[in-house]
């Protein structure tokens, strides 16, 4: 059987492809592309007959392959832009990823409403926005508010029927239809949104698994408190993009985030993101004399991007869904409490640690070494994360007491030491013209003088926090708290 959709399949996609070359021969360009973009998403209702999760993601991983190779040689011109985007690739991935989810977690709407609103969505409103394009870019975004438009009456539109005709009968007769169509308007905003911010055809992997990660758990386990904590979610990043805190895409990734530590994590995880946000935003702001001169030697700055929300925030969303998985084991919803406030205290120690007038020095070698530098800390810098990842911990206070407390509280406090320990040896650094070491290029295409040209300040703080997870489940097991 499986055989034979894998057959079905290629007959189907090389069919599309052929089409289209014919068809639009005298025309290959956007209506070419967005035809296939169209019609070969219908392929997820091929997808939903495989038995086999093998056989099922070997269709779209063979045309990930396909698709790098047609966007380098252009195979395949019909569905090729003249730039640099891989927006090709992306959407095989989002095939194969969006059917993997399928088949680990039995949400058999996940697949069909992410992929269906990229194919007919996004690819209507290149159509729609390119014919009645406006004079200017609305809010941040280079793309029409005609194709935006059209992705938001698209988004809803698939939402809700997959969800009545695909969902669970018994899960919506416990949220009713009322609840159906909330989750269709919520998804509608979300998933226009997700389209705008995209770049180089990173919404051919940002909307399907976006707009599909948000209805699926909003219909399996959302409720009017989950609805009240999307509005406010919302409310508080937009802001944040409009004060320029976050990126575009720094705001996707938030919402996603807050999404699933909310309703796979519970209330008190969640609010252990925006304890983060808010903190790490509060003493970012603080400015002397001190902490200019270490800005300038500072590889991150400005607003928030998806680099870094995910590098801060990716533990935490891996824990919640471990928790999901395998409900019995509770210390993954205390490590969860560890990873935000473990970043938490980095951000007060490397923020509030420069202020001061003590000697800035490196954590291998004790010798002095420049403000803003990663691996230096300082007297005051190790005050201000224990403070930090203290006023982070006390969100574990309602699941596991004071222990939980005093167990976050340190466990954060050694992954700032584990993280000044990365940064000092491996993090990429550059000499100045001055013949200062600095995190930050003093040109393009400079080449790092220590540690791993890959190995940035937001690649520390992600692995600092996959190795404090560890520890923490380590010394869970010998204190005991869950």
């Amino acid at each position: 059987m499986n055989i034979l959709l894998i057959g079905l399949s290629f007959l189907y996609i090389f069919s599309v492809i052929g089409f289209s070359t014919i068809i639009f021969k005298k025309n290959q360009g956007e209506l070419s592309r967005k035809f296939i973009h169209i019609m070969v998403g219908n392929w997820i209702f091929i997808s939903v007959f495989f038995t086999d999760v093998k056989a099922a993601i070997f269709v779209p991983a063979v045309f990930i392959i396909i698709n790098i190779w047609s966007r380098k040689y252009k195979l395949i011109p019909s569905m090729e832009r003249q730039d640099d985007s891989w927006g090709t690739v992306y959407y095989s991935i989002s095939l194969c990823v969006a059917v993997a989810v399928r088949f680990a977690t039995g949400w058999n709407i996940f697949p069909i409403i992410g992929i269906l609103i990229m194919a007919y969505g996004d690819g209507l409103a290149a159509l729609v926005g390119k014919k009645f394009r406006g004079r200017k870019p609305y809010f941040f975004s280079p793309k029409t508010l005609a194709g935006s438009v059209t992705v938001f009456i698209v988004a809803i539109a698939v939402t809700i029927i997959t969800i009545l005709t695909v969902g669970d009968p018994k899960n919506i007769v416990r949220i009713g239809i009322g609840t159906v169509y909330i989750i269709g308007f919520c998804n509608g905003f979300l998933s226009a949104f997700i389209e705008a911010a995209g770049t180089k055809g990173s919404d051919n992997l940002t909307l399907p698994l976006g707009s599909a990660l948000f209805a699926t758990l909003a219909f399996y386990y959302g409720d009017i408190f989950f609805f009240v904590y999307f509005i406010f979610s919302a409310g508080v990043l937009l802001l944040s993009l409009k004060f320029r805190l976050l990126t575009p895409d720094g705001v996707i990734a938030a919402i996603l985030t807050a999404i699933t530590l909310y309703l796979l994590g519970g209330v008190w995880i969640a609010m252990s993101l925006y304890t983060f946000y808010f903190l790490g935003s509060i003493v970012s702001k603080i400015k002397n004399k001190r902490k200019l001169e270490a800005d300038r030697f500072q590889e991150t700055g400005g607003a928030r991007t998806w680099k870094q929300v995910v590098c801060n925030s990716l533990p935490a969303c891996i824990l919640v869904f471990c928790k999901y998985f395998s409900p019995e084991n509770i210390e993954f919803s205390l490590l969860s409490f560890v990873v935000f406030a473990a970043a938490n205290a980095d951000t007060f120690s490397s923020e509030i640690g420069v202020l001061g007038k003590g000697k800035v020095f490196s954590i291998i070698t004790g010798k002095n070494i420049q403000r803003g530098v990663s691996g230096g800390v300082s007297w005051g810098g190790f005050f201000a994360g224990l403070t930090g990842g203290f006023l982070s911990a006390w969100l574990a206070f309602p699941q596991f007491g004071y222990q939980g407390v005093a167990f976050v509280t340190l466990t954060a406090f050694l992954g700032t030491l584990i993280d000044s320990i990365l940064g000092a040896l491996f993090q990429r650094k550059y000499l100045t013209k001055e013949g200062i070491i600095s995190d930050k290029k003093v040109y393009d295409n400079q080449k790092p003088i220590k540690g791993f040209s890959w190995m940035s300040n937001n690649t520390v703080n992600l692995i600092s926090l996959f190795i404090i997870v560890v520890v923490g489940y380590i010394v869970n097991l010998i204190w005991k708290i869950t």
